[in-house]
């Protein structure tokens, strides 16, 4: 998996140059020596954080040896490629293979475990440091963490299903999934608790409120409105008959006074204005003289106006050619003298029919002038001949209407004297009766609808409190299924086994401890050390601790396909333990690092084993002569 370590004034490794067994690497050497820093550039390389900087890598020149300008690390391998981050006072640069930046680190996360899974085969404590929940979404991940919305919902009801079916419309999986669903119902149990004391706090002062029986007065209040109809029908008949009597009289005051106004206006339009038909012949064939005059004029001066723009075009010419000839090139034969007088001469010409011009358009006007005068006396005569027309046409209108006035006045006179006064006294009486009592019934209608909507309002109040009950029952079942102790606890134990499976296969190689992973919301690794109890792995020693976290390492590397692991501190094992935990390492198939003291002086020896020791920050490979 990797052939090769380098680092270089990485922290106290001044110059570490580690080529690894395809088995297992032995690197040991006394307290301070570099053995953690070693342990911390692998992880930095492969990486980009360490325990000595944030997750993100910030900080990273504090790996920087002191007096040095800058640290660098690389691991390489067939398999794997070249992984190198150089480290400087003002930042750090990365480069995998020919890719370097964030090109490189996306290389190295897709040939990589995840970034929360790395640490843990890096470091031997690198999972038992993590939290319960960390480990135990480490563990669903590592699973392949295949719960998703179609597993939760084979293990809902189809209520439950349908309280939830936004939430599991999504892409989640995993305890992200069950966080969010739990979540969404938490909330959703909220809302409906809320409701339930809103709905709760709504009854307690409803009492036992009785509907009343509104037949009988709805009955009464009918018939009363009939009464009232009838009552008031015949009122309106009087008031109407009456009403007549007024109108009628009114219509034949107004038709005689019609006729009078009438008779007045055509007695006010006398004989008319005289007739003017016989003068319009003779001042419209004045009119026609004058146009003809003025057409004539304009004609005139247009033409002079033409000679004049003539005369104008050529002077503008024969200017603009200077001493040129018309013939174009050819030196004019005139002098300037000659040229001048031209000039001067149809300039004269040009000024005089300017002249002629400006006194034919001043008898233009004058001729339109007396034009518009004899079309002024045409359009009076005219005006003077409709005037004539119109008060013939006024007259027979007004004779005409004169004579439907009369015959209105005659009918109005007619209908006023058939008709008589109204005489209400005695239903107006009966009306007074009837509208009180149908206020009286209506009062008390009104106040009966009211109690009926009450008690139906806390009818259906009680209705809604009891719905509300038995959704906040579903509601809180179903957080009770949600809770990291319900269904996430189930997707657990039904995903990690396998994980747990392979941890205690490692284990049972050289201990006799046997994990046990008990999903829920406080979860926590059990151990169980032969028939003994289940107790917590924070109340293993050290040394226990350490083999537990080397053979979740090795589980680890077995079950992601990266086989390479780092075993740190493998010196608290004692004199049994320690061949115990090699052996296992070197018959795991796993490739793996593992930094000790030497124990009594002995260089441990085996087939697949490679030994090196560090001094002074420097590694130096352990030869075999030496080792026996």
């Amino acid at each position: 998996m990797i052939d090769q370590v380098l680092a270089r004034n990485f922290r106290g490794l001044s110059a570490a140059d580690i080529h690894l067994d395809p088995c297992l690497t032995l690197v040991l050497g006394p307290n301070g020596s570099g053995k953690s820093s070693l342990c911390g550039a692998i992880e930095y390389a492969l990486t980009g954080a360490c325990e000595w900087t944030d997750g993100a890598g910030r900080g990273a020149s504090v790996l920087i040896a002191h007096g040095s300008a800058g640290a660098s690390v690389s691991v390489g391998g067939a398999q794997l490629g070249t992984i190198e981050r150089q480290i400087t006072a003002k930042g750090s640069s990365v480069a995998f293979d020919s890719r370097t930046g964030k090109e490189a680190e996306a290389a190295i996360g897709a040939a990589l475990p995840g970034s929360a899974l790395l640490p843990a085969m890096l470091r031997s404590d690198g999972f038992l440091r993590l939290s319960g929940k960390e480990q135990q979404d480490l563990l669903f991940g590592l699973s392949g963490g295949e719960t998703d919305a179609e597993w939760f919902r084979e293990r809902l009801s189809d209520e439950e299903v349908e309280v939830l079916r936004p939430s599991l419309v999504t892409l989640l999986k995993g305890s992200a999934l069950a966080d969010s669903l739990y979540k969404d119902v938490y909330d959703k149990r909220t809302g409906a608790g809320r409701l339930v004391k809103e709905l709760q706090a709504a009854t307690a002062g409803s009492g036992d409120l009785q509907t009343p029986d509104l037949a009988p007065l709805e009955t009464e209040l009918a018939k009363a409105r009939t009464k009232l109809s009838s009552v008031t029908e015949k009122i309106g008949g009087a008031v109407a008959a009456g009403k007549a009597h007024q109108l009628a009289h009114g219509r034949w005051q107004q038709a005689d006074a019609e006729v009078k106004r009438i008779q007045q206006a055509i007695a006010d339009m006398g004989d008319g204005p005289p007739d003017a038909t016989e003068d319009l012949a003779g001042l419209q064939a004045t009119a026609d003289a004058r146009k003809g005059e003025y057409a004539d004029a304009i004609q005139a001066a247009a033409e002079v106006n033409a000679v004049r723009q003539t005369l104008q075009d050529q002077l503008e010419k024969f200017v603009a050619l200077g001493d040129k000839c018309v013939l174009g090139g050819v030196v004019c034969p005139m002098d300037k003298a000659a040229r001048g007088k031209i000039i001067k001469q149809t300039q004269a010409s040009i000024d005089k029919l300017e002249a002629q011009i400006a006194q034919q358009y001043e008898a233009a006007t004058a001729a339109e002038q007396a034009y518009n005068e004899a079309c002024d006396a045409v359009d009076a005569a005219r005006r003077q001949e409709q005037a004539v027309a119109q008060h013939a046409t006024r007259v027979a209108q007004l004779s005409e209407q004169l004579a439907q006035a009369q015959e209105r006045r005659d009918t109005a006179q007619a209908e006023y004297q058939q008709t008589g006064a109204a005489n209400t006294d005695g239903l107006e009486a009966d009306k007074a009766l009837l509208d009180r009592r149908i206020t009286e019934l209506e009062t008390e209608l009104s106040a009966g609808r009211l109690a009926v909507n009450q008690a139906q309002q806390a009818q259906q109040v009680a209705e809604d409190l009891a719905k509300a009950r038995a959704e906040y029952a579903t509601l809180d079942a179903l957080v009770k299924k949600l809770s990291p102790d319900g269904l996430p606890a189930q997707a657990m134990r039904e995903t990690i086994g396998a994980v747990m499976d392979a941890i205690n296969e490692v284990l049972s190689g050289f201990t006799e401890f046997k994990l046990v992973a008990e999903p829920g919301k406080d979860f926590e690794l059990l151990v169980q050390y032969g028939d003994s109890p289940l107790y917590p792995v924070r109340c293993l020693s050290e040394s226990e601790r350490l083999r537990v976290g080397v053979a979740i390492q090795v589980a680890f590397a077995t079950l992601t396909g990266f086989g390479f692991v780092v075993v740190d501190a493998a010196d608290r094992l004692d004199n049994v333990n320690r061949p115990r935990l090699l052996g296992m390492l070197l018959d795991s198939g796993v490739q793996a690092l593992v930094l000790a003291t030497p124990a009594n002086g002995r260089v441990p020896q085996a087939e697949g084993l490679t030994v090196y020791t560090l001094a002074g920050g420097t590694a130096s490979a352990v030869v075999e002569e030496a080792a026996a």
